[in-house]
């Protein structure tokens, strides 16, 4: 495995460190990362992975507001409604949210444009970082908002599953299995905004 980033590669080195014996590859997500970002099992460009991230925009869940319960509308106000002007205000863009799945225009051409611009500056493993992020949480304005560092990764989860978490909250939930769901969310979203920030800055070494 070859890496440009030497704190990428010291933090992959503690992921095998902590292994016992047998090795638990589902639970070293940089490893994961970092090959599938040289191997490039699935043939993908940098291209292909852009139009993926894109195609969660317009349908994007933390754009549409539900109105018909007047708790899970306020809870999405006060959310959700921070994070999408947070992407307005970093990338100059005029992203709306709706109430009504009528009305999907939620992006205006310049808005994906401006988005499509921020995500292609990306080299090709923080792309990779990039989509893991985005298709864990299902959504690109968390997502955003976690790699930019709005929010942490468990503010972020907790937005992503706020419905979720709604209708858990009003009608009860298996909670050790909403915990377990909750803590691997954050793992994915944890690793890949590392994943992201290490390829995207570059970091010297002295020696002291």
């Amino acid at each position: 495995m070859i890496l440009d980033s030497y704190p990428l590669a010291l933090a992959i080195a503690e992921e095998w460190s902590s292994q016992d014996e047998h090795l638990q590859l589902g639970q070293m997500r940089l490893t994961g990362l970092a090959f599938t970002a040289q191997d490039n099992p699935l043939e993908q460009s940098a291209d292909t992975i852009s139009r993926k991230i894109l195609d969660y925009v317009d349908g994007d869940t933390v754009l549409f507001f539900n109105t018909e319960s007047s708790k899970l509308h306020r809870y999405q106000e006060e959310n959700w409604a921070p994070l999408i002007r947070n992407l307005n205000t970093d990338l100059g863009t005029k992203v709306r949210a709706s109430e009504s799945i009528l009305d999907c225009d939620v992006a205006s051409a310049e808005d994906k444009s401006k988005i499509e611009r921020w995500v292609r500056q990306h080299n090709f493993p923080a792309l990779i970082g990039l989509q893991y992020a985005t298709e864990s949480v299902k959504s690109f304005v968390v997502a955003y908002n976690a790699l930019r560092h709005h929010i942490d990764a468990e503010t972020a989860i907790d937005a992503a599953t706020l419905e979720q978490r709604t209708q858990a909250e009003t009608w009860g939930s298996v909670e050790w299995a909403h915990g377990l769901e909750r803590e691997e969310l954050i793992t994915r979203l944890s690793a890949a905004s590392l994943f992201v920030y290490f390829n995207s800055n570059n970091f010297s070494t002295k020696e002291i």
